[in-house]
């Protein structure tokens, strides 16, 4: 489990794409939506963990970039 996930947020974490940016050193992981109709806990929580951790959201925009 990648830290910063949550057990009573998810439904599986299927990875859908993984870009790996050498020059910045960075790697990018894109997630099938969330399914939040079964979390456990609020959202806010659950991305705050994701954040302390060193996640963070990335645009669509950003996402074309890469």
């Amino acid at each position: 489990m990648f830290p910063g996930f949550d057990p009573r947020f998810h439904n599986g974490y299927e990875v859908v794409k993984v870009t790996i940016n050498y020059a910045s050193n960075e790697c990018s992981v894109s997630l099938h939506p969330l399914a939040i109709e079964i979390e456990e806990i609020r959202m806010e929580t659950y991305l705050e963990k994701l954040e302390a951790h060193g996640w963070r959201a990335v645009s669509k925009e950003e996402l074309k970039s890469i």
